[in-house]
């Protein structure tokens, strides 16, 4: 009888304990999904990582003239992560049959983008119409942006290690 007792214990201790586990699980695993918005909420920080999701995935950058909505580069199928908060848009494992390559930095919104061929006035152009088609913003926000332009000594070493910016920006390094 002891022994049938003890059994029939240990059973509901198992069986007590199990559900305590399962409970545990549920509760631990159970997250607020982060809240979905198809427009910047009123009052919104600029910061540049605030996203926006919507049809097609926008995020806010940060600007001094205050945020820009953009495009989100990261969201496109051919962009490849380079490492924490680098995204190749043209480059690396991306092969594509560009004459320059544009990198993204999530961290602070910025864009890089290498001239790698001559005429890099030519060259430039390009790069210009790609960011522009794939932001989907006008030449004037897109100058608001933070976008290095630049080449390497191995493509011209005059212009090397310059910013010469975009060609319809203030201030950008005029071209041939």
């Amino acid at each position: 009888m002891q022994q049938k007792l003890f059994i029939l214990a240990l059973t509901f201790c198992l069986i007590a304990v199990l559900v305590f586990a399962v409970g545990v699980y549920l509760l631990l695993s159970t997250r607020t999904p982060d809240p979905v918005y198809t427009e910047l909420p009123a009052g919104a920080p600029a910061t540049s990582t605030y996203q926006v999701v919507a049809e097609n995935a926008y995020i806010a950058v940060a600007t001094p003239a205050g945020d820009i909505l953009i495009s989100d580069p990261r969201q496109r199928e051919s962009t490849v992560q380079m490492g924490d908060g680098l995204y190749a848009l043209t480059t690396l494992a991306n092969e594509t049959s560009t004459t320059f390559g544009v990198i993204f930095n999530e961290a602070d919104g910025s864009f890089a983008v290498g001239l790698e061929a001559e005429p890099l006035g030519e060259t430039r152009r390009q790069a210009e119409q790609y960011l522009l088609s794939l932001l989907g913003v006008p030449e004037a926000e897109l100058c608001q942006l933070n976008v290095y332009v630049g080449t390497t000594v191995y493509v011209n070493a005059f212009y090397s290690g310059k910013n010469l910016g975009l060609s319809f920006c203030p201030g950008s390094v005029q071209l041939p």
